[in-house]
């Protein structure tokens, strides 16, 4: 791997902010794992909780989360079958359509839900320190331009 400043000279100013969005989330994602850790769960794991927590008075389905978070169905399902191996959710399938399920929190889930907002929330906090209120808000929307 080279350094970002040696792959600057490497590659053009529109390849290299590409890379360093990806950079940028990489350590993001590396370092919301690393504060969820004493938790037992994963970055995508908290962001469901953080879902269904906000969602407890809806029957929430597979679809909705995958919908919600921006993933596919196969990396929903490996998350779901994951959280329900750590007791975290727990799902119901639908009486009338036996193909539904419905997803909740279990008590250890629903336990764990506010302090996994507190660390999301720091680590987001540490990481955009260097930035003011309305940077912030210009980068969102200079970020929500890009098209792919």
């Amino acid at each position: 791997f080279f350094s970002f400043e040696v792959r600057a000279v490497l590659v053009p100013d529109t390849m290299r902010l590409g890379q360093l969005i990806y950079e940028i989330n990489k350590k993001m994602i590396a370092r919301q794992n690393n504060n969820l850790a004493s938790l037992g769960v994963t970055v995508q794991q908290a962001l469901v909780i953080a879902y269904l927590d906000k969602s407890k008075d809806k029957k929430v389905t597979q679809r909705m989360i995958e919908i919600g978070l921006n993933n596919t169905n196969p990396t929903v399902t490996n998350i779901i079958k994951s959280m329900m191996s750590k007791n975290l959710i727990y799902k119901i399938q639908d009486k009338v359509d036996k193909r539904k399920y419905y997803l909740y929190l279990t008590p250890l889930g629903l336990s764990i839900a506010s302090e996994c907002a507190k660390r999301m929330e720091a680590t987001d906090i540490a990481a955009y320190k260097n930035l003011t209120e309305e940077e912030l808000k210009m980068l969102r929307v200079l970020l929500e331009k890009v098209e792919f």
